[in-house]
């Protein structure tokens, strides 16, 4: 059972020898993304929270798309995209989920830890300086 689960995993996520460790890594970060999306987009809806609900749903066909081009067309991520769209989503999931007192700030480091792990080196203090900016600003 193990084998089998552990063969689909990497037909999911590209091999070595065609995929960059980067590539391989956003494509695992994607697949577990989505499948948070899809788990949480009912039941924010079921409890009333109708803009986190629509949110997530975007964020799944977002990621979906991301995901397809780049492991199916061969098309690299973009760490740009990537980031951007953690910002916008994390600004709008910081004013529907009660602002400070909600999950955000928590969520927040932990996607630029993901980012940090699909990026070039050489982008990581861009990226660290626009997402500290961007939560100061926000609070």
């Amino acid at each position: 059972m193990f084998k089998k689960l552990n063969a689909v995993w990497f037909k999911l996520i590209g091999s070595s020898s065609v995929f960059s460790l980067e590539s391989r890594i956003f494509h695992s970060i994607s697949i577990g993304l989505i499948i948070l999306t899809i788990c949480y987009a009912p039941y924010d809806l079921f409890a009333g929270m109708y803009v986190a609900s629509l949110s997530c749903f975007l964020i799944s066909i977002f990621f979906s798309y991301q995901y397809y081009s780049s492991r199916f067309h061969h098309k690299p991520h973009s760490n740009i995209l990537f980031g951007v769209t953690g910002i916008a989503v994390f600004t709008i999931n910081y004013f529907a989920n009660s602002g400070i007192n909600g999950s955000t700030d928590i969520i927040w480091p932990a996607f630029l830890l993901l980012l940090f792990a699909i990026s070039p080196y050489r982008q990581h203090l861009a990226w660290l300086i626009v997402y500290v900016v961007c939560f100061l600003v926000l609070h």
